[in-house]
């Protein structure tokens, strides 16, 4: 199994900040936390509704880990990039700039 090397600066509970994606204030926190601004970021999730539309709400560049090739919803908004597994996420951050 290949994994990717990670330091993780800050985790974020939804616990502790006392609501749940996409609540907007979720990704605020993360930002807070960090110290950086929203166009900074970058947030990878698995779900279009939940981590695409909480993070693009806040100005995060937006990653969908479309594991089962799922189309969009048009009704959301639609993901900066899209990946099917997390070993293609350094290619595309490197795209991204």
């Amino acid at each position: 199994m290949a994994r990717i090397p990670a330091n993780l600066e800050a985790v974020i509970s939804s616990e502790a900040v006392r609501c749940y994606k996409p609540d907007r204030r979720l990704f605020e926190a993360a930002v807070d936390q960090l110290g950086v601004r929203p166009s900074e970021c970058a947030y990878v999730g698995d779900r279009q509704f939940e981590d695409v539309l909480g993070s693009r709400s806040v100005g995060m560049t937006a990653i969908w880990i479309n594991r089962f090739d799922r189309p969009t919803d048009p009704d959301l908004p639609i993901p900066d990039a899209e990946i099917r597994d997390l070993l293609e996420l350094p290619a595309v951050l490197a795209k991204l700039g």
